[in-house]
């Protein structure tokens, strides 16, 4: 509980932007924190690479604190893949109900309103900029929709900035994968298909979305929409 209480207090909170940014947290206590609490990390990732034996470690967390954390942290080489997607989109996505497999219940995602997917959408993108954007090598912006249009040529993008070379990849086309069995513990429910699955472009937001929620998104997100060459639309 003490990690977790830290953890989510050092990388989700804006009280702590700066020292997180900065690298020089605001309060002694919290820098020690930070010492110890990268030692924890160190241990799990050498635990996972032991067990697995796996060279390249994906971790999908979405804090660009933690990612700055993690790549404090000696032992590791840490590589940042900035997935975008058109925040009108994302904020149309969190309004659906979404049932929760991981239950044997009528759960669902977590929903929220199109203004605070925005902020949240801001937040992230503003925060891995500032952390990664500059960091040669070892940062690389992707968007979802060229992703979607171009899989293969996207994640070759991916290997190379991780100098990794497999024989083979998973694609049984140009738009279809083979995906196996993930170890996540949250995410979108998506993350339980398995088997042969097709990437589509979803579009649905496009006809979906309310007018209301399109045009507030656009207008607290318009600076970095233009920046990741989405039309304000």
């Amino acid at each position: 509980m003490r990690w977790t209480a830290f953890q989510r207090g050092s990388c989700q909170n804006w009280t702590t932007w700066a020292a997180g940014i900065s690298l020089e947290p605001l309060r002694p206590k919290l820098r020690r924190g930070g010492d110890e609490y990268q030692e924890l990390l160190a241990s799990l990732y050498r635990a996972l690479h032991d067990q697995t034996n796996c060279r390249v470690i994906v971790d999908s967390s979405k804090s660009p604190v933690y990612a700055r954390l993690l790549g404090r942290v000696p032992e590791l080489d840490v590589y940042v893949i900035h997935l975008v997607r058109d925040p009108r989109a994302t904020a149309y996505s969190w309004s659906r109900v979404k049932p929760l497999p991981d239950f044997s219940d009528d759960r669902s995602m977590i929903r929220q309103t199109a203004l605070v997917s925005a902020r949240r959408w801001l937040r992230w993108q503003v925060g891995i900029e500032l952390l990664w954007n500059r960091r040669q090598g070892r940062y690389l912006l992707l968007r979802y929709e060229d992703f979607v249009r171009n899989p293969q040529a996207s994640l070759e993008r991916i290997l190379n900035l991780v100098e990794e070379t497999p024989q083979t990849l998973p694609f049984v086309d140009e738009n279809a994968v083979r995906l196996s069995q993930t170890h996540s513990v949250s995410g979108n429910p998506t993350r339980f298909k398995t088997g042969v699955v097709e990437l589509r472009h979803d579009q649905e937001w496009l006809d979906r979305i309310r007018k209301v929620d399109r045009l507030s998104v656009t207008a607290l997100t318009w600076p970095l929409l233009l920046r990741y060459r989405y039309k304000l639309r």
